[in-house]
């Protein structure tokens, strides 16, 4: 098993997420995770702190691993 964290970075308030989509297996053992960035809601007043929005999952590892942004 193969632990698989994405991270977008620091960003300036909680407002900001990450999280994963889906994970798509092929015949061709590829695990293709497919992640969504979350940004604050305008009309919302957020703390100024800086976090790093991060997701994970868990992927055997009898796959190749891709990752793609949802569009």
């Amino acid at each position: 098993v193969v632990k698989v964290v994405l991270s977008w970075g620091e960003q300036p308030n909680p407002g900001y997420g990450l999280s994963i989509d889906r994970i798509e297996f092929t015949k061709d053992n590829e695990a293709k995770i497919y992640y969504q960035k979350h940004y604050p809601h305008p009309d919302r007043m957020y703390p100024q702190v800086i976090v790093t929005p991060t997701a994970e999952t868990f992927v055997s590892s009898d796959y190749e691993i891709s990752i793609h942004a949802v569009r």
